[in-house]
């Protein structure tokens, strides 16, 4: 609360001169930081303009202020950081994920949603494990993430992760059927085999014969 207090009065006072100094800068991003995890989006679109700011700023775990907003799941902070124009939506955190596969891991269906609606957005993008937002999203059983994310015409099914796993293998280990079915409903491969040989297929036959 002091560094956001510090931050607006150095901007209210119009010094933007001294405010520009690189140590207030730096202040000034970390409190955009702390602001978009907490969700003052007042705060985060006021200090987003100061002269200086890099938006694509990263902490010490590589989390920028969009990562910090979809973890946390504040749709309207990263509705209005998508729409910066220097914005990069697929930075990648400290684990190689970038905002959409961290909304989606915590199943921020809304924030998830909105990030799709980035043009620049991957949204095939897979994590150091391979793994994409919406492996991440079957794995945690956000079956209503996982259909908005098989809605979109961009996004691979059929990708696999480090093991050979697709969302729709992760799901069937996991005995998802809600997430199972959403994925076989949009044409997942139930045929595709992973690094063992198992496919889905040969698991969903294995549930039915238990």
């Amino acid at each position: 609360m002091k560094k956001i207090i510090l931050s607006l009065l150095y901007l209210s006072l119009g010094n933007l001169q001294a405010a520009m100094h690189q140590d207030h800068i730096a202040q000034i991003q970390a409190t955009i930081l702390m602001a978009a995890a907490q969700g003052d989006h007042r705060i985060v679109q006021r200090l987003i303009t100061a002269p200086g700011i890099d938006i694509n700023h990263q902490d010490s775990h590589g989390r920028s202020a969009l990562i910090l907003a979809a973890y946390s799941g504040h749709t309207t902070i990263v509705q209005t950081l998508i729409n910066i124009p220097n914005i990069n939506v697929n930075l990648q955190d400290a684990h190689g994920y970038t905002a959409l596969i961290v909304a989606a891991t915590v199943g921020n269906t809304d924030t998830v949603q909105a990030l799709t609606t980035s043009p620049t957005i991957n949204i095939n993008h897979q994590g150091v494990h391979g793994n994409t937002a919406l492996m991440r999203a079957a794995y945690y059983g956000h079956t209503d993430t996982v259909q908005v994310l098989i809605n979109n015409p961009n996004t691979d099914m059929n990708v696999q992760n480090n093991p050979g796993n697709t969302a729709l293998m992760i799901a069937t280990q996991r005995q998802d059927m809600p997430t199972v079915y959403a994925l076989t409903g949009a044409g997942a491969n139930i045929y595709l085999q992973n690094n063992t040989g198992i496919c889905p297929a040969d698991i969903l036959l294995k549930c039915e014969q238990g």
